[in-house]
């Protein structure tokens, strides 16, 4: 099972994402691995189409560390979300 962020207010998400710098930090107490996933849904540059884009960003195990604090930082970089990724996906919220 993955680990998933959700985020209720999807709008407001994706303006900050416009706007500024997401920072994503968090700490699970697990007796086996964690596969943390950030999941962007999103309608750029998508038309009048049903549902919303979604893509998923699998976060590398080496940025996993123990402990409340992350040792390491993963820089997502900047993404235009108007291109077309072979692997996302449709989902009809």
């Amino acid at each position: 099972m993955r680990n998933v962020l959700s985020i209720v207010d999807r709008k407001h998400f994706l303006f900050c994402i416009i706007l500024t710098h997401i920072i994503i930090q968090g700490s699970e107490r697990e007796l086996t691995n964690i596969d943390p996933v950030l999941k962007v849904y999103h309608d750029c540059d998508d038309g009048i189409k049903p549902g919303q884009r979604k893509l998923k960003f699998y976060i590398p195990d080496h940025y996993i560390s123990s402990g409340g604090r992350p040792r390491k930082v993963f820089n997502l970089g900047t993404i235009n979300l108007e291109t077309i990724f072979k692997c996302e996906e449709r989902d009809l919220l």
